[in-house]
């Protein structure tokens, strides 16, 4: 279905049972996505029928998320002013949106970045270059033969010939790293902001501080200096 879908951006008003009966309060996956702003819908073989998969990449409060969902199959796909989409056992109401570019800090030789705990962590990402330029960061999962890892390149380098950073995702967090032939200059701060709904943990490789971000939390870090990490446990 190539035009299934009129608009690119779609907010998720409400999930609903068969019977017109939201289901947002009494389930998590729900709660989590209502308000929030999905783009790149698509019909998707599932089964021996299809489902919608969704990407959620900005929260109600203009926060950006990385937060995907995947209907079960579809019976039936509708839009007049509202996008409609019907399973067996739910109803998607969705409606036309714009994402919001949210204010970025007048900075220089800062990496800004948006993670959250879901899947590879990485939401959005910016480098705010020596000139205040703005440029956006993307993420590139390196397939490894112990652990993958995620490495921040610019969006608008072709030749993709200087990755930003690089870190593991590992629980709680991510643990950012260099290579074994010393390819990664941390000098650059880093403005890291809590996108998701857990804690998460800042660490940097053989380094003992660690930073700890609650949901909402920002935190500007200067890689390999301990200034802001978390306090010692004390007895």
């Amino acid at each position: 279905m190539p035009d299934q879908f009129k608009h690119a951006v779609y907010r998720l008003v409400d999930v609903q049972s068969p019977d017109g009966h939201s289901k947002v309060e009494t389930q998590p996956l729900y709660r989590e996505r209502a308000g929030c702003i999905a783009k790149n819908l698509r019909v998707i073989p599932f089964g021996s029928g299809t489902a919608v998969r969704m990407d959620f990449v900005q929260d109600a409060g203009g926060n950006w998320i990385n937060r995907p969902l995947r209907t079960s199959p579809i019976s039936e796909i509708s839009e007049e002013d509202m996008l409609t989409i019907r399973t067996k056992n739910s109803i998607y109401i969705l409606e036309p949106a714009e994402l919001v570019e949210p204010e970025y800090p007048e900075d220089t030789e800062l990496i800004e970045l948006f993670l959250s705990e879901d899947g590879m962590r990485f939401c959005k990402g910016i480098y705010h270059d020596a000139d205040k330029k703005l440029h956006e960061l993307q993420c590139i999962t390196h397939l490894g033969m112990v652990a993958d890892s995620c490495l921040i390149y610019t969006v608008d380098d072709n030749n993709l010939d200087e990755c930003m950073c690089r870190y593991f995702p590992e629980s709680g967090g991510v643990e950012f790293y260099n290579t074994l032939y010393n390819q990664q200059d941390y000098s650059r701060r880093l403005l890291i902001h809590n996108t998701g709904l857990q804690p998460l943990k800042i660490r940097f490789e053989s380094y003992d501080a660690v930073w700890t971000l609650l949901p909402g939390e920002q935190r500007m870090i200067t890689p390999y200096c301990a200034d802001g990490a978390d306090e010692p446990e004390t007895d």
